[in-house]
């Protein structure tokens, strides 16, 4: 969801694979996003169940995942023992949450966990990354209304940096040698810029930030792999998502990490040949609802 416009996709895996089923944007004459997303009352959620009943008729899925931007919602990591059983991981990411928010907003929350990936200390012991996703109560009242008319059994929210990181890890292409690589994309937006880095293409880190300007962007970008400690010379891969951007702006970037940014295509992602569609086709703006449905 971004401004008047709707995204979705419908995504069906078969093996390691995946197949794209449907794909395409509601557009609204008034903001969708915000009508959603921040009033707490709004004449249009019909508009939006309706169309949205027309999109998804005859849906083979089961399951319907909605892509959040950070700036709607809480979102952390926290490592802890591979052993850890299910419950007791998701006891802990509540008790951060209330960290991270106080024990009275984390009270009004919903989290989403996720397994992020492994991690092998020094002492051989292994940790379990986990993601914590945590999500006002008063977002799921508007989505409960619209979604009640589809015919998925249930819904979760997805954080957007997240779903990039699983287009990109379709996309990765292992090194020829012992080299740990990172690939870094840069989600562009009106609101803020969206950092999301993968590592052996698994989902390593991710961040946003209100920048000014494309140099205010590469600078942040530096400065968050300085923070994890990875040189730039380990990002072989630079993209772009979200909203258009002239790619010759983000040169700074291509000066930093000396290598070219290109567009985040997700149709790579779902075996789906990109020059099957028209040549002004923003694939960049569908990696969130592609992405979430991975």
């Amino acid at each position: 969801m971004q401004g008047t416009v709707l995204r979705y996709a419908e995504v069906e895996q078969y093996g390691p694979r995946y197949r794209l089923l449907r794909l395409g944007r509601c557009d609204f004459d008034f903001d969708v996003a915000r009508e959603l997303l921040q009033a707490p009352e709004s004449p249009h959620r019909q508009t939006v169940a309706e169309a949205l009943a027309d999109v998804y008729a005859g849906a083979v899925a089961t399951s319907l995942h909605v892509a959040l931007h950070p700036l709607h919602a809480t979102s952390f990591f926290s490592p802890m023992p591979r052993s850890t059983p299910e419950d007791d991981r998701l006891a802990r990411l509540k008790a951060e949450a209330a960290l991270l928010l106080g024990d009275e907003t984390a009270a009004s929350v919903r989290l989403t966990a996720d397994p992020v990936g492994l991690e092998t200390l020094e002492d051989g012991r292994q940790v379990a990354w986990m993601h914590g996703l945590a999500v006002p109560a008063r977002l799921h009242e508007p989505f409960d209304q619209v979604l009640a008319v589809l015919p998925f059994l249930q819904y979760r929210f997805r954080l957007s940096m997240q779903a990039a990181a699983a287009v990109m890890a379709r996309l990765h292409v292992p090194p020829h040698d012992d080299r740990t690589t990172y690939a870094l994309a840069l989600g562009w937006y009106e609101s803020h810029v969206e950092y999301v880095l993968t590592r052996q293409g698994e989902w390593y880190f991710s961040h946003h930030t209100t920048v000014a300007s494309p140099s205010d962007a590469a600078y942040f970008a530096l400065a968050l792999c300085h923070r994890l400690g990875v040189a730039p010379a380990d990002v072989d891969r630079l993209y772009v998502y979200g909203q258009p951007v002239d790619l010759a702006a983000l040169q700074p970037l291509e000066m930093i990490f000396r290598t070219t940014p290109a567009r985040l295509n997700a149709l790579y992602a779902v075996d789906l040949d990109p020059g099957s569609l028209d040549a002004d086709f923003d694939a960049e703006a569908y990696v969130p609802c592609i992405g979430a449905a991975l």
